[in-house]
């Protein structure tokens, strides 16, 4: 929750600080495309977006992530493929993708995560099964993207908003079937896992 907050504190200030953009910016922003690497998430996941201007206002993009269990925040393992589209308020000002921006992406997902639980039948002993989980969704983010970050030729990108992602999880050797234990583990994703109800993102970046 406090990464998300910080992420909300960097938006509001980049908001209220985009007017510093100056037209001489825009004049010598020629470079219509972005590679950004979320730097905050690399605590769980390498988070990789790709992202090209196609008129002032418009840009789309693909985002990818995969995600290792650190054993921080979540013990999924797999990967993300998500398109994107960013529309940018400023156009008249800015260039898209430079400033503003309220983002639409769609998500597709591949995991796997280990549970252990304890079976009601006998034997009542620990038991540890690996689960794959297939997730579909979108989301909606407003952000802000800089290109000349600390007077350098950097792009900074931040941005929070929200998604859903469905959350379909089968027990890998398909010998069992735990509802309870698939449904916690659904939770799980869309609490503290990959499917998270509320995103964010703080990237840096180069234009090309």
């Amino acid at each position: 929750m406090k990464i998300k907050l910080i992420l909300l504190a960097f938006l509001t200030v980049g908001i209220l600080s985009a007017q510093t953009t100056t037209k001489k910016e825009k004049e010598n922003f020629n470079k219509r495309n972005v590679i950004t690497l979320s730097i905050p998430d690399l605590v769980n996941k390498a988070k990789i977006k790709i992202e090209s201007g196609i008129t002032d206002e418009i840009s789309i993009g693909l985002q990818g992530s995969y995600h290792y269990n650190s054993g921080i925040m979540s013990n999924f393992t797999g990967f993300k493929l998500e398109p994107l589209a960013r529309y940018y308020v400023a156009a008249g000002f800015n260039q898209a993708p430079l400033g503003m921006y309220v983002q639409l992406k769609a998500s597709y997902g591949q995991f796997k995560t280990d549970q252990s639980f304890t079976p009601t039948q006998l034997p009542l002993l620990p038991i540890a099964k690996e689960f794959n989980l297939t997730s579909i969704g979108g989301g909606v983010s407003v952000g802000m993207q800089w290109h000349k970050f600390l007077g350098k030729n950097i792009v900074l990108d931040i941005n929070i908003g929200g998604q859903y992602l469905s959350a379909s999880v089968k027990e890998v050797s398909n010998l069992f079937y735990y509802p309870s234990i698939t449904e916690n583990i659904s939770k799980k994703y869309r609490s503290s896992g990959p499917g998270s109800y509320v995103t964010g993102t703080i990237a840096l970046g180069i234009p090309f």
